[in-house]
């Protein structure tokens, strides 16, 4: 797997730049086309348009001078670099240009302006949907690379794309990767009236052992592509699998998260599951959503 042409969408946040110089790591190796797009709301440019008097021609010169500026502070020697300003739909217009382009990859910064209450960037959350690529959300790291990538396996059909873009990743950033997978035991159980998870029952000792032999078994198909890479594997006990998830990215002070999401061909939204759901807006670090197979998403 290999990156050769990846869009990154700016909105001039800090996030969105720190998704810029992620773009310039991740394309490195292979001098990958990076497109920086900016979109000026068409809805916006029309309603200013009719209450003051609006130059657009001027308005569009300047922003593009703005794009051009940011995308070359934050690129560096970067050669591969093209910028592009659109005035249109931010979300539509975004995932047209990833359509046209091919790209191989989406990168956004995971809170935009005004989104100090840790909450995703509306743009964010909707291509992390439906954007029919993978998408990278990035969280501002004051430009420090990925040291520590966690993937999630469930097993699902998106599981295997997961772990092929983990190992990408990590291969590229020279960062630790830890295949995780969060189980409900049998012998797991939540005590009436308590909250408290009670663990320890006959045989969950053995279960989790078994668990733990699943996911390496999974992972033998991978130890080709992991060779050279510092690799680990998690198996957790919890009644909330997203739970688990947030437990073990604060434990070892994730940088990336790589998780599957799920749908179907041809759906005009993209299910994420419940545990991606509850991942997604909880995450303390940048996060890659893979889609399944054949996923598209048709504009209307």
């Amino acid at each position: 797997m290999e990156y050769k042409h990846i869009i990154v969408g700016v909105d001039f946040s800090p996030c969105s730049a720190e998704a810029l110089k992620d773009a310039v790591r991740l394309g490195a190796a292979t001098e990958a086309q990076i497109s920086v797009v900016h979109i000026l709301d068409r809805e916006v440019m029309d309603y200013l348009n009719g209450h003051t008097v609006l130059d657009e021609e001027l308005t569009r010169k300047e922003a593009q001078v703005r794009l051009d500026d940011f995308a070359s502070l934050h690129v560096g020697d970067y050669q591969n670099v093209e910028t592009s300003l659109i005035v249109g739909h931010p979300f539509a217009d975004l995932v047209k240009s990833c359509s046209v382009k091919k790209a191989d990859l989406l990168l956004l910064g995971s809170r935009g302006h005004g989104n100090d209450d840790g909450h995703l960037g509306v743009i964010a959350s909707k291509c992390l949907r439906k954007a029919p690529l993978p998408v990278m959300l990035s969280q501002d790291r004051r430009g420090e690379p990925i040291r520590q990538v966690v993937c999630c396996v469930d097993y699902s059909p998106s599981s295997e794309s997961a772990v092929a873009h983990a190992i990408q990743v990590a291969k590229l950033e020279g960062a630790a990767l830890d295949f995780v997978n969060v189980y409900a035991s049998p012998y797991t159980y939540q005590e009436t009236g308590t909250g408290y998870i009670t663990s320890g029952l006959e045989n969950s000792e053995d279960f989790g052992k078994i668990m733990l032999q699943n996911l390496k078994n999974y992972l033998v198909a991978f130890e080709g592509e992991c060779k050279g890479l510092e690799t680990t594997q998690t198996v957790l006990d919890r009644i909330s699998m997203g739970r688990g998830i947030i437990e073990r990215l604060a434990e070892i002070n994730c940088d990336l998260l790589v998780i599957g999401t799920r749908g179907r061909t041809g759906w005009k939204k993209l299910l994420l599951g419940t545990t991606a759901e509850y991942v997604v807006h909880r995450a303390p670090c940048s996060l890659l959503a893979v889609k399944p197979k054949g996923f598209e998403y048709e504009i209307d």
